[in-house]
């Protein structure tokens, strides 16, 4: 998104999403965080050129005040998709959600294991293989237990490389090994990964 075309507020709200690289015959399917799922044509998406204004989707697709979009694939018979807690564009409910919840964000699977986070700072690493199969309109399996006030901010599948960075709101900032995080089974309480004591309330994360 062009940051001309944009004040500084809607440069920081516009960031970019997904990178997708297809061609016009393709479809794509969109996610919401209200769990809906939109199937949208390519050759929809208007074209523009390099720094041109770029099309505003709410063009092609009927959103609730609320929703916003939190993934973006190809279409692909292929392979499960993980969520994490919502004419020509078909608009469908991908999973059940219970009141107050949102979806986080959506995978393909691509990995062995899912690293969950939350706002307190309590982690779970377990095997994608204890998260069951289910059909399309299920509400899902727990992965973490939760205390009350606390909620999942990331999710994402991890091999046993790589690193997490955590950094509280006061700019105290952590950094570990996903080796670290012991391997538990799914719907545990998991482990304190940041002490927050006089560094914060809450964190913001990053994988890398």
């Amino acid at each position: 998104v062009p940051a001309r075309l944009f004040d500084r507020e809607q440069a920081l709200q516009e960031k970019p999403l997904e990178i997708l690289e297809t061609e016009s015959d393709k479809k794509l399917k969109l996610f919401t965080n209200l769990g809906f799922m939109y199937t949208l044509n390519a050759e929809d998406v208007q074209e523009v050129k390099n720094g041109g204004r770029p099309q505003n989707l709410a063009a092609l697709l009927t959103l609730e005040e609320s929703e916003c979009l939190v993934a973006a694939f190809i279409e692909s018979d292929e392979g499960d998709y993980f969520f994490y807690t919502n004419s020509r564009v078909k608009r469908m409910q991908a999973i059940n959600l219970k009141d107050g919840d949102e979806v986080l964000s959506v995978e393909r699977q691509n990995g062995d294991m899912l690293l969950m986070v939350t706002k307190k700072g309590m982690s779970i690493r377990f095997a994608l293989e204890e998260v069951s199969s289910t059909g399309r309109v299920s509400a899902g399996v727990m992965g973490i237990k939760l205390k009350n006030g606390d909620f999942v901010m990331f999710a994402k599948q991890v091999l046993d490389e790589g690193e997490l960075l955590l950094i509280s709101d006061r700019g105290y900032a952590k950094r570990s090994l996903i080796f670290d995080h012991e391997l538990q089974k799914r719907y545990g309480k998991g482990l304190k990964s940041f002490d927050f004591k006089k560094n914060g309330s809450n964190i913001r994360l990053r994988f890398a």
